[in-house]
């Protein structure tokens, strides 16, 4: 445990420890994984995230996210090039290119209720960066989580995003970023 002072933000010391740890037990060539909610998303937590090559850090996206696709090739343009592409609202599936890759598996609930996971993945989306963090040169894949009943009705009212950053974050199915993610509850309810 370590206090974290009022002029830190708690997400970023977490974030900091992560790679601490990591360093401290060795961990600099093995596939290793972190996962946080929204939280773990800030432009500082994804920089902190980037200086490690073999983590790989799943964080939740909110739906009102805007992502970006990287630009077109155009040899005759003059000038800076292009570092976003076209822009894909997560809240819009209008503005949805086609996923490169897509997955379902079901899920059972306690109570014995079967109900179906569809997982959609895209490779290298971009988010909007800055000055000291250049995301173009850091792109992620995202994760459409939704689930239905046997009725095929959605079970929750919106779907839900993953991202996943890092050198190393091809090496992860999308079954097993679901699969990842969905362990981070009982880690939270531990915690509570």
């Amino acid at each position: 445990a370590k206090r974290v002072n009022s002029s830190n933000k708690g997400n970023e010391i977490g974030m900091t420890q992560i790679i601490n740890t990591m360093q401290e037990l060795g961990l600099t060539d093995q596939l290793s994984i972190s996962i946080g909610d929204s939280l773990y998303g800030t432009q500082q937590c994804r920089m902190t995230a980037s200086q490690q090559n073999n983590l790989v850090h799943i964080f939740r996206l909110n739906s009102k996210r805007n992502v970006f696709f990287k630009p077109q090739e155009d040899s005759k343009s003059k000038g800076r090039k292009k570092e976003y592409g076209s822009k894909m609202k997560l809240s819009d599936a209008s503005t949805h290119q086609e996923c490169h890759e897509s997955i379902q598996t079901e899920w059972f609930t306690k109570k014995g209720k079967q109900h179906s996971v569809n997982i959609k993945l895209w490779k290298n989306v971009l988010l909007r960066g800055s000055r000291e963090f250049r995301s173009s040169q850091h792109p992620l894949n995202i994760v459409q989580i939704t689930v239905t009943n046997d009725k095929g009705e959605p079970v929750f009212k919106k779907p839900m995003w993953l991202a996943v950053i890092g050198d190393r974050r091809h090496e992860i199915s999308a079954i097993d970023i679901y699969n990842n993610y969905k362990c981070r509850y009982n880690i939270e309810h531990f915690f509570r």
